[in-house]
């Protein structure tokens, strides 16, 4: 019986597809990428990570991160617990993806305005929490819609741009 932790279809296969399976005829691939992938989760498990952070609710994602204990906290802070991109500019250009909306979608000020004063707002807030850092309630406001927004619109934006990335370097 399947699981919500489970891997799907695709997943098996691209496992049963590797030289170390070449041997065995399907079925037996599959049980062997089975038991590969459940011995895989059972390293992530033991070693205290989370096998499926993506599958979670924003809600528990957020609790599960460390909320600071001292405020104001500084923006790289912020984005080493909360953005988590490759480098603090990655953590930067994905915040700025997402604040222009929801500035523009919380922010009484802003509502009714174009993206491009979303940006400019976005930008000035950033500098702004560079200067100063975070308080909690900016705190409490931005994480939980920042995970949604990544879940699912930010890492689907991340693939689309890594794809595009790989393509370029192939023509060269």
């Amino acid at each position: 019986m399947k699981t919500s932790n489970d891997p799907n279809i695709e997943t098996l296969a691209m496992l049963a597809s590797q030289a170390r399976f070449a041997n065995l005829n399907p079925a037996a691939a599959i049980r062997s990428a089975f038991a590969l992938w459940l011995e895989c989760q059972a390293v992530l498990e033991k070693h205290g990570e989370n096998p499926h952070p993506a599958s979670m609710p924003a809600q528990t994602q957020k609790a599960i991160i460390q909320k600071p204990t001292q405020w104001p906290i500084p923006l790289h802070n912020f984005y080493s617990l909360v953005v988590k991109g490759r480098d603090e500019g990655a953590s930067e250009k994905r915040l700025m993806k997402f604040l222009p909306e929801f500035l523009l979608a919380t922010s009484i000020k802003l509502r009714g305005k174009s993206i491009r004063e979303g940006q400019a707002a976005a930008k000035k807030q950033i500098a702004g929490w560079r200067d100063t850092g975070l308080e909690e309630p900016h705190w409490d406001w931005l994480v939980e819609p920042y995970l949604k927004w990544w879940q699912h619109t930010g890492r689907l934006e991340g693939k689309r741009q890594g794809g595009k990335t790989r393509a370029t370097q192939r023509k060269k």
